[in-house]
C-alpha cells in the first residue's frame, strides 16, 4: 500500500516565528522530493517542522471541527452497542445520542490562555521599563554630546586650527574673499583683534590666582559687551567662562584694594562700637575677654542694640553702605551686646527704673519697647493707653534704698498706686527722664565734635578714679588678708592732634593717699601739667572731661581752679561734666587693664606688691611701655589740703546742674551751662550766647575764718548755704575704704565706708575694746547719711601682738570729739 502525499495549501498558513529564508528552503525541499522513494519521509520530516514554527491560521475553527468529530465518533459507538435490558420505551425509532462533558479539555484551554496572556503582561512591563532606560541613556548622551560640542566650539582649540594670530588673520581673510584694497584696510583691524585676544588667553593662562583671574575677566567685560552681546565671542578668543563675563558688574582691578577697604571698615566699626555714646568700658580687672594667642583686652559692653546702632551708623556714613548682618559680623570679640550687661555694670539708675517701668506697660499690654529711651517717642501714644486701662490699681517695680536689718540696700521693690497716681507719675517721669536722654547724647555729641575738631595747640583729657587696687601676696598667711593695703590708681587719657590725625597717650597716676577727694585732684593736676606740655609742648587750652561727683570734680573748689588755671599752670581750661551714670569712658579700661596685669605679674611669682611704692616699681618695669606712670605722694596730697583749708570759697547755686564750666579772662566771669556747646564760635575759645554768665572775682586769702579741720570748715560753709537758701549740701569729702567718724544713735563711732551713692554712704563699724577698736565677730554694716560722717581718719594703727586691734592717735581723738560736739549742736540747731 502505498501512502499518498498529502498536499500542503501554503496560503492556509500563516509563518510567523521562523525567518523567511528557512520556510523558502522548506518548500524547496519538499517539491524536490515529491514522486521520489523518499517523498513520504521528507513529508513527514517536514510536517514536524512546519508544526513546531507554523502556527494555524484559524484555530478557533479547527478547534470547533475536531470537538464536532468527536462528538459524532462518540454517538457512533452509542449506536453500535447492544442493548440487553428494555427500558420500555423500544417502540421509538430514533436513536439515543449522549452528550458526554468534556470538562478537562474546557477547562485546558483556558487556562493555556491565561496564561499565555499573563506572559504577555510580563513581557510588556519589562520591556517598557527597559525602554524607559534607554530613553533615559539616550538622552544623557544626547547632553554629553552637545556638551562636548559646545566645548569643541567655545574652548580649546583644534589642532587643524591655526594658533598664531597672523594666520588667523588670513584664514579670517580668505573666508571674506575680498579685493585687495579693501584687504589691506582690513587686515590691520583682524590683526590688532587677534593679537589683544591672544594676549588676554596667555595672559590668563598664565596666572592661577583667583583674584588676578577675576581682574582680567572685569577688564575685557563690561555693559558694553553685554549690550552688544559679546560676551560669547569674547569667551572664544579668550578661553574664559562665559558665565564669569557675565557676572561682571565693575571695572576694579586691584583685589586688594577691596580688603584694605573692608579691613578699614571693619576698624570704623569697631571706633564706632567703642564710642562712650555706643558702649561703656567694664572698669574690674577681671573683665577682660583673650582675643588673641597671649593678648587680652578689656571688655566694652554696648549700650544699645545692634539694630538701632545700625541705623545710627548709617546715618552718621552715608557714603557707606553695608547691611545689618555685616555690621553686626564686624563686631569685635570682647565688644559683648546689651544681653551680657550685668548688675554691676549699668549704673544709671534713671535707666534701670524705667526700663522697669516698661516692663510693668507690657503687663497691661501695651506695646513698649525694651529700651527706654524708646519711650520718648512714644509719649502720647502711652498716655492713651494707659486711659484706657480697666485695672484701677496697678503694680510696678522700681529700685530703691530700703532698710534691712538696720542696713540701707539697693533692691526692686514693688509699689501699687491708684490707675490716676501711676499716670501722672509716668508723665513726669517720662519728662525728666527725656531730659536726661538728652543731656546724655548731648554730652557724648560734643565731646566727638571736639575730638573731630580739636587743634594742634589744645588738648582733651579724661580721667576718672579706678577702684582701689589691693596689694596682695602669692603665699600669705592668715592675717595678712585683713591688712591688705590698697593703692589709689587715677587713669588719665589724653587726645592731641600730631601729624594731621588725632592720637592719644595713656597715664596712670600711683598714690599712698586714700581719699578721693577735691584736694587729691588737685595735687594729681599738679603733677599731670607738665606732662601735658611734655607730649604737647605748644599747648594753650586743656579741655577737662570727667563723671559728676561733687565729692570729686563738680565742685566750688574746681570751679575756682578752673578761675585761676591761667594764673596757676599757664593755660587756659574748660571743666566738661558727663551726665550723672553716663560717665564711663576708656579711663575705666585703662584702670582695670592695670590691676589685671599686676595681678598676673603677682600669680606668676615675678614681683611682690606689699604698698604703693612697690605698685609703682612695677608698673616701671612692665610690659606696658605706652602707659606713663605717675607716683604722687600722701604728703603731697596733705599739703595741698591745707593749702586749699585757707581759702575761703563761696558755693555757687546751681552746681549740680552745670555740666560745664569755663572762665572769661576778658570780663572776668564764671560761664557755665547745663550742658557742653563746642560750636564754631566756642571751638574758636569764646563764648557764644548759650552760657550763663556771673562775675568771679578769684578766692581770697581771708585767714581769720580758717578752721583748724576740714570738717569744721565744711560745717560752717554748710551753715552758711542753709542761712543763704542754698540747694547744695557740703560734707565731709570721703571716698570708699576711707575710715571715718560716724554719728549713730547719737554716739560716734569708727568705722570704714564700703560703698557710697549721691546721699548715703555704707559703713562697717568697729566694736570699742577699752581705749582701742577692732573688727566684731559678725559685720555691723549699715547706711548712713553722709551728714552723719563728720572726720575722716588719716589712718588707723595695729596694735597687739596678733594686730587684730586698732588704735587712734590722741590728736583724732580730740578732734573727733570736739567735731562730735560741733555736730551735735549744728543739729540741735
Amino acid at each position: 500500500m502505498t501512502i499518498q502525499p498529502k498536499i500542503f495549501t501554503l496560503p492556509i498558513f500563516t509563518i510567523q516565528n521562523i525567518p523567511l529564508e528557512r520556510t523558502q528552503v522548506l518548500i524547496i525541499i519538499l517539491a524536490l522530493f515529491k514522486n521520489s522513494v523518499y517523498d513520504v519521509i521528507v513529508e513527514h520530516v517536514v510536517y514536524k517542522i512546519l508544526w513546531r514554527y507554523i502556527s494555524i491560521h484559524d484555530s478557533r475553527e479547527i478547534k470547533a471541527n475536531r470537538r464536532a468529530r468527536r462528538k459524532r465518533n462518540a454517538a457512533a459507538l452509542v449506536l453500535n452497542e447492544s442493548v440487553t435490558e428494555s427500558s420500555g420505551y423500544e417502540s421509538i425509532g430514533s436513536p439515543l445520542v449522549v452528550k458526554l462533558p468534556l470538562v478537562g479539555r474546557r477547562k485546558g484551554g483556558k487556562k493555556k490562555n491565561t496564561r499565555a496572556l499573563a506572559r504577555a503582561h510580563g513581557a510588556m512591563k519589562r520591556l517598557k521599563v527597559e525602554k524607559e532606560k534607554l530613553l533615559k541613556k539616550l538622552k544623557a548622551k544626547s547632553r554629553q554630546l552637545k556638551r562636548l560640542s559646545t566645548k569643541i566650539n567655545t574652548g580649546t582649540r583644534r589642532p587643524s586650527e591655526p594658533c598664531t594670530p597672523n594666520s588667523k588673520t588670513e584664514l579670517e581673510l580668505r573666508e571674506l574673499n575680498l579685493t585687495p584694497k579693501r584687504r589691506e584696510r582690513v587686515k590691520r583691524k583682524l590683526m590688532l583683534k587677534n593679537v589683544v585676544l591672544h594676549e588676554i588667553s596667555e595672559a590668563r593662562a598664565s596666572t592661577s590666582s583667583m583674584y588676578e583671574r577675576q581682574s582680567i575677566a572685569r577688564l575685557v567685560s563690561g555693559k558694553l559687551s553685554k549690550k552688544y552681546r559679546l560676551n560669547l565671542a569674547i569667551s572664544k578668543g579668550t578661553g574664559i567662562c562665559r558665565k564669569t563675563l557675565t557676572k561682571v558688574s565693575t571695572k576694579r582691578v586691584r583685589p586688594d584694594r577691596r580688603i584694605c577697604a573692608v579691613k578699614q571698615l571693619a576698624l570704623d566699626v569697631e571706633d564706632f562700637m567703642s564710642r562712650e555714646d555706643n558702649s561703656r568700658m567694664q572698669p574690674g580687672k577681671g573683665d577682660a575677654i583673650k582675643i588673641s594667642k597671649g593678648e587680652k583686652k578689656q571688655t566694652i559692653i554696648l549700650t544699645n542694640y545692634l539694630a538701632d546702632l545700625h541705623k545710627k551708623f548709617s546715618a552718621e556714613n552715608p557714603q557707606v553702605k553695608i547691611s545689618l548682618a555685616t555690621f553686626c559680623r564686624l563686631r569685635p570679640r570682647h565688644i559683648l551686646t546689651a544681653k551680657f550687661i550685668s548688675r554691676t555694670s549699668c549704673l544709671c539708675i534713671k535707666h534701670q527704673n524705667m526700663a522697669l517701668k516698661c516692663q510693668t506697660l507690657k503687663k497691661y499690654n501695651i506695646f513698649v519697647r525694651e529700651n527706654p529711651e524708646h519711650l520718648i517717642g512714644q509719649s502720647l501714644e502711652i498716655e492713651r493707653s494707659m486711659d484706657q486701662l480697666l485695672e484701677n490699681r496697678v503694680a510696678y517695680r522700681v529700685w530703691k534704698q530700703v532698710v534691712v536689718e538696720d542696713k540701707k540696700k539697693m533692691k526692686i521693690i514693688e509699689n501699687t498706686v491708684e490707675k490716676n497716681e501711676f499716670i501722672e507719675m509716668m508723665k513726669v517721669e517720662m519728662n525728666q527722664f527725656a531730659s536726661h536722654v538728652d543731656r546724655v547724647r548731648c554730652q557724648y555729641r560734643e565731646i566727638k565734635t571736639l575730638k573731630d575738631s580739636l587743634k594742634e595747640k589744645e588738648v582733651l583729657v579724661q580721667m576718672d578714679f579706678a577702684e582701689n587696687y589691693s596689694c596682695k601676696s602669692l603665699a600669705e598667711v592668715q592675717s595678712a588678708y585683713w591688712n591688705q593695703t590698697p593703692v589709689t590708681i587715677h587713669p588719665v587719657v589724653v587726645y592731641f592732634r600730631g601729624q594731621s590725625k588725632l592720637e592719644h597717650k595713656s597715664i596712670a597716676i600711683i598714690s599712698d593717699e586714700l581719699s578721693h577727694c577735691t584736694s587729691t585732684v588737685c595735687t594729681f593736676l599738679d603733677s599731670l601739667v607738665p606732662v601735658l606740655k611734655e607730649i604737647c609742648p605748644n599747648v594753650e587750652f586743656v579741655h577737662y572731661w570727667t563723671d559728676s561727683p561733687s565729692s570729686q570734680y563738680r565742685n566750688k573748689t574746681i570751679f575756682d581752679l578752673i578761675a585761676n588755671h591761667s594764673s596757676v599752670y599757664g593755660i587756659q581750661a574748660r571743666w566738661n561734666y558727663f551726665e550723672a551714670g553716663h560717665g564711663k569712658g576708656p579711663c575705666d579700661g585703662l584702670g582695670g587693664t592695670i590691676k589685671r596685669m599686676a595681678d598676673e605679674a603677682v600669680k606668676r611669682g615675678a614681683v611682690v606688691i606689699q604698698d604703693p611704692k612697690e605698685f609703682f616699681d612695677w608698673s616701671t618695669t612692665s610690659n606696658m611701655k605706652e602707659v606713663k606712670f605717675l607716683f604722687v605722694k600722701k604728703e603731697e596730697c596733705k599739703k595741698k589740703l591745707d593749702q586749699l583749708n585757707k581759702i575761703k570759697l563761696r558755693p555757687i547755686k546751681g552746681t549740680m546742674k552745670f555740666h560745664a564750666v569755663a572762665y572769661d579772662l576778658q570780663t572776668a566771669e564764671l560761664c557755665t551751662r547745663e550742658t557742653s556747646c563746642y560750636c564754631g564760635i566756642c571751638l574758636k575759645g569764646k563764648f557764644c550766647e548759650s552760657w550763663s554768665r556771673q562775675t568771679y572775682d578769684g578766692h581770697s586769702n581771708d585767714t581769720s575764718h580758717t578752721k583748724e579741720t576740714v570738717n569744721q570748715n565744711e560745717l560752717q560753709e554748710s551753715n552758711e548755704i542753709q542761712n543763704e537758701d542754698f540747694h547744695e549740701i557740703i560734707i565731709v569729702e570721703v571716698s570708699v575704704d576711707d575710715f571715718i567718724a560716724c554719728v549713730y544713735e547719737g554716739q560716734w563711732y569708727i568705722g570704714k565706708i564700703l560703698d557710697m551713692d549721691d546721699e548715703d554712704v555704707q559703713v562697717t563699724f568697729l566694736e570699742r575694746a577699752k581705749a582701742m577698736f577692732r573688727w566684731p565677730t559678725s559685720p555691723d554694716t549699715i547706711w548712713c547719711k553722709k551728714s552723719d560722717v563728720f572726720y575722716k581718719l588719716d589712718h588707723l594703727e595695729p596694735s597687739g601682738k596678733s594686730k587684730r586691734f586698732w588704735k587712734i592717735s590722741p590728736e583724732d581723738r580730740t578732734r573727733i570729739e570736739n567735731n562730735f560736739e560741733a555736730h551735735e549742736m549744728n543739729t540741735n540747731k
